[in-house]
């Protein structure tokens, strides 16, 4: 019997790839598997948020959150998009 997170990942996969499948269906998105496509946008979002997590409030300027999600998302469409 699957637990209770192992079955929730699954709905979440099972979600994630009917939404990626119509944006690489479009010619919005590469045609990656999900996970892929998951596991980079992660890597972008968490590249960001992990210095503010790992730094002292002396080390580091506060991060500006509007820049760095302007920063992820133009990285991420440029990334993930189809190739024309």
């Amino acid at each position: 019997m699957l637990s209770r997170i192992a079955q929730a990942a699954q709905g979440a996969e099972k979600k994630l790839s009917q939404t990626f499948s119509y944006f690489q269906e479009t010619g919005q998105l590469v045609d990656w598997p999900a996970l892929r496509i998951v596991r980079y946008t992660a890597a972008a979002i968490i590249s960001h948020a992990l210095p503010a997590v790992l730094m002292s409030d002396d080390d580091q300027t506060p991060i500006d959150i509007e820049e760095a999600t302007r920063d992820v998302v133009t990285f991420l469409q440029h990334g993930l998009a189809q190739k024309q």
